[in-house]
């Protein structure tokens, strides 16, 4: 005391008394009195000062918990009121306790309205005894989460999502429940829109575990449609989506494709079969991606699967029509096109009903060649329609096709006998018809005559082209027999000649002898060269790889090139009648050395799908190079003139062209493409 000592005894005081004002443990100051005579204060007095700094701590104590209080009631005002959701406390009856402001801007109710409300007051009349029944678990139980619809003052029915839990005490005694409520407009909103989606959606949305099973967790959409399975069937696992739906020569590829992108992190596509509750098989396309955990599994797999088995049956259709028309175009004679074609019909666009009647000139009326089994079980063998018969003549008479989607009201013998009921009639150009049949009324779309008319095409192609090599093939037997008899004809006599012309020789030597020697000789080339003309007209069908810069080099050898010289820059190896390509060859070698002189440069060299033959001779004035390709034509005085013409006849045999043109030295340069390239 002793800084204040002097300043006490100055104003007269002689004696003080000091307590602490603390309440447990806190200490919040210090109670001094002051009295004007020494020992002021005995034991009594001191007690009674102990008890008063006692009662004043407990009231700074109690000014200072309820500050706090006051904060922390404003706190939690603040916070409930900031709830976007409804929130509000009622007593074990039912009674309002406490809410907040979004109770009243939900309901439309005043405060005073809502507290002199029970809970179940804001629910219609048939959903009272629910949420009665709803706070009673609550009790009961400590949490209930219900959906439920709201009555506004205004009448207005909103539907909420509430979660109701207890309220205690320190002592774990109830004193109340504490619910919050969420609007579920936009939500219902959005899950309308989403089921319309779904609804509206070709096929069926789904998430399932990520296990080869594919157990499915919820499935939407045309579920029944495309599988004929329930989705609770599904989502209930008493029959798996892997196990029983996905194909059993799918399930191992499905698998691995859609693991190899939940490794990759991406979203799949794949397409492949199901088969239905029924038994059909379906091709299905699906879309799906990953849902991830936390530590990076792939929990779950969520995605659409839609039918695309008229999209696949198209394409394998198509599929099967470009290989039709490659069988088709192969076949050697018109009775195996037919067969083909009927074939395709059949097996492939799924019409097994079918024949085709080829057009026998002759006889002028069309003939069966070719039909199914089950066209032979129906009518027996095809009938022949004489001309002006049936429909089917009038389908091939007109060149137009006809359909008809019920034969009962269609006269004429062939339609009243049978049991075909609906047909499509396509001709085949001035070779036949291809009709095809069903036993039932309506039985071809669009589509299915769209296919059958690509298979008339197809047909009707090859029917052309064996058509044509037949008349090549007959026309080639009578060039070349009347090129034997021109050759045997001219070579006995030729023959003759040249004998005796020796024996005249062999006693005298006469200029005008030798000239008829040449004259022979020229004769003899003459002869060989229209043969050889005559013998190439036919298509090259041996055709091999052969290496150019070989060929060129054995030509070479075999051709009479006197000082002239070769240089070959042809690394290619095309496909090709080797027999035929190296008579080309030797061809316009001889020629290039006959016209070129003795000292010329013939060079070989590749083009793209082809090659060259040029020289460095004179070369081939322009107003002449459309004609060096006709037969008998030649610049040179011992030259047939059907060298050129040979070269032209073996490229096309080939299917190449020939174009000649001039050389960088100012010759001649002969191209020929149009080859295959072999790598």
């Amino acid at each position: 005391f002793d800084p204040w000592q002097s300043d006490a005894i100055e104003r007269g005081f002689r004696s003080v008394a000091a307590v602490p004002l603390e309440y447990e443990d806190t200490l919040y100051g210090v109670l001094a009195v002051y009295a004007e005579r020494a020992d002021a204060f005995d034991a009594t007095e001191r007690d009674l000062l102990a008890e008063l700094g006692d009662d004043i701590a407990h009231v700074v104590h109690s000014f200072e918990v309820r500050e706090s209080l006051r904060e922390e009631r404003d706190f939690i005002e603040q916070t409930v009121n900031s709830l976007n959701d409804v929130f509000y406390v009622i007593d074990v009856d039912g009674t309002f306790r406490r809410w907040n402001d979004h109770l009243v801007e939900a309901v439309g109710y005043t405060d005073a309205e809502i507290g002199e409300m029970r809970a179940t007051d804001l629910f219609p009349e048939e959903e009272r005894e629910r949420i009665a029944e709803a706070i009673a678990e609550t009790i009961e139980t400590g949490t209930v989460t219900i959906e439920s619809v709201a009555m506004t003052a205004d009448g207005e029915r909103v539907p909420y999502e509430i979660v109701g839990s207890t309220l205690t005490d320190r002592d774990g005694e109830l004193v109340g429940l504490i619910g919050i409520g969420r609007d579920l407009t936009e939500r219902r909103q959005r899950e309308r829109r989403l089921t319309r989606l779904v609804d509206n959606l070709p096929g069926m949305v789904y998430r399932c575990r990520n296990d080869p099973d594919w157990p499915m967790e919820d499935l939407r959409g045309e579920v029944v449609d495309l599988t004929g399975y329930d989705p609770a069937e599904l989502e209930g696992r008493s029959h798996m989506y892997g196990d029983e739906v996905v194909h059993p020569d799918d399930r191992e590829a499905v698998w691995e494709a859609i693991q190899d992108a939940v490794e990759e992190c991406e979203p799949f596509e794949i397409t492949y079969r199901i088969r239905t509750k029924s038994g059909e098989t379906k091709w299905v396309w699906e879309r799906g991606q990953a849902i991830y955990a936390a530590d990076g599994d792939a929990t779950a797999l969520e995605g659409f699967v839609t039918d695309v088995t008229n999209r696949e049956r198209h394409k394998r259709v198509v599929d099967a029509l470009h290989e039709t028309a490659r069988s088709v175009m192969r076949a050697e004679t018109a009775e195996r096109a037919a067969e083909i074609a009927i074939d395709t019909v059949q097996d492939v666009l799924d019409m097994p009903a079918s024949a085709i009647h080829l057009y026998d000139e002759a006889d002028e009326e069309l003939a069966p060649v070719a039909w199914t089994d089950l066209t032979q079980e129906l009518i027996g063998v095809p009938p022949t329609f004489a001309a002006g018969d049936g429909l089917a003549w009038k389908a091939f008479e007109t060149g137009e096709p006809l359909s008809y989607d019920d034969l009962s009201s269609v006269s004429g013998r062939f339609n009243r006998e049978t049991a075909v009921r609906s047909e499509i009639i396509l001709p085949l150009d001035r070779h036949g018809v291809l009709l095809i049949g069903s036993t039932e009324a309506g039985a071809f779309d669009e589509v299915d005559v769209s296919l059958a008319e690509t298979v008339a095409a197809h047909t009707t192609t090859a029917l052309d082209r064996i058509e044509r090599e037949r008349e090549l093939e007959r026309q080639n037997e009578q060039l070349e027999e009347f090129a034997s008899i021109v050759s045997h004809d001219l070579r006995n006599p030729l023959n003759v000649a040249q004998g005796h012309l020796e024996l005249s020789r062999a006693g005298r030597d006469d200029e005008h002898l030798a000239a008829v020697a040449r004259a022979h000789d020229r004769i003899g080339a003459l002869v060989d060269d229209l043969l050889e003309l005559a013998r190439e007209g036919a298509d090259a069908a041996d055709a091999e790889p052969v290496e150019l810069a070989e060929l060129v080099a054995e030509c070479w050898a075999n051709v009479d090139t006197a000082a002239a010289t070769l240089d070959v820059d042809a690394e290619s190896t095309v496909r090709a009648d080797r027999s035929r390509l190296v008579q080309l060859l030797e061809n316009l070698i001889r020629n290039g050395v006959e016209h070129g002189g003795d000292d010329v440069t013939i060079t070989v060299g590749d083009l793209d799908g082809g090659f060259y033959v040029a020289d460095d001779g004179p070369g081939i004035p322009g107003d002449e190079r459309d004609r060096v390709f006709d037969s008998g034509y030649s610049t040179h005085e011992d030259g047939t003139g059907f060298g050129l013409a040979i070269v032209r006849e073996i490229a096309e045999a080939h299917g190449c062209e020939v174009r000649l043109t001039e050389s960088e030295t100012g010759g001649a340069r002969f191209e020929i493409s149009g080859f295959e390239r072999v790598d």
